[in-house]
């Protein structure tokens, strides 16, 4: 019965038509692939999680800054907070004038993550826009001229975005970014493996191909 009703269906669809098909859905496989890839890696270069990579990475396209800026800021912004921790007064009154403490209730140095949530939020919430950009300099580095269209967002604009990020379908989960991973593994050990392959079955002509080539360049015209 199915088949039946599938042969007046598909009556009308050519070879070309179904090629095209299968060709967008591969072509939409290898996206997934690569989009899930870039969550995963640009989350581990950074040192934040995939769930706040992504986050940012909508809260900042948003304000018309990049998530690139991301890396260089997360890790200047780490080295202040050690140096604060340690009592170095440039960077200890710097924290201390955006209210955030580099240390938890227990004492213990903050994860990068939170570290920066909070720094970003109170750099945003400055009125003073010129303190805000000497403040953001000194703490997140030169990646505060990157970030710098974002901090003219306020706090509660930021939590709306990232809240918009999920609601949108923007934030993956775990579990879609390690087998999107697997597949973009998979598809290229399988292109290693077909270029392998096409070397191997053209193994018994590269023996004529070099004696047809070598006698071509023997020729004098």
């Amino acid at each position: 019965k199915f088949g039946s009703v599938a042969d007046k269906m598909l009556a009308g669809v050519t070879v070309a038509a179904i090629t095209m098909v299968v060709k967008k859905v591969g072509d939409m496989v290898v996206a997934t692939a690569q989009a899930t890839d870039r969550v995963d890696k640009m989350s581990q270069k950074i040192g934040i999680s995939r769930t706040a990579f992504q986050e940012w990475d909508f809260i900042l396209s948003q304000s018309g800054a990049s998530v690139d800026g991301l890396q260089m800021g997360v890790k200047t912004l780490s080295n202040a907070a050690d140096e604060a921790r340690k009592g170095t007064a440039l960077y200890a009154e710097a924290f201390d004038k955006l209210g955030v403490s580099v240390t938890d209730a227990n004492g213990n140095m903050k994860d990068q993550e939170a570290l920066f949530a909070e720094v970003f939020s109170a750099l945003a919430d400055m009125e003073n826009q010129t303190e805000r950009t000497a403040l953001a300099n000194k703490l997140l580095g030169r990646s505060a001229t990157e970030l710098a269209p974002a901090l003219n967002t306020s706090k509660e604009e930021i939590e709306q975005l990232r809240s918009e990020a999920h609601s949108l379908g923007l934030v993956y989960s775990d579990e879609l970014v390690d087998a999107g991973v697997a597949l973009g593994d998979n598809i290229d050990r399988l292109k290693k493996s077909f270029e392998a392959f096409k070397t191997n079955a053209l193994a018994p002509i590269i023996g004529l191909a070099v004696a047809f080539t070598d006698k071509i360049l023997g020729q004098n015209s």
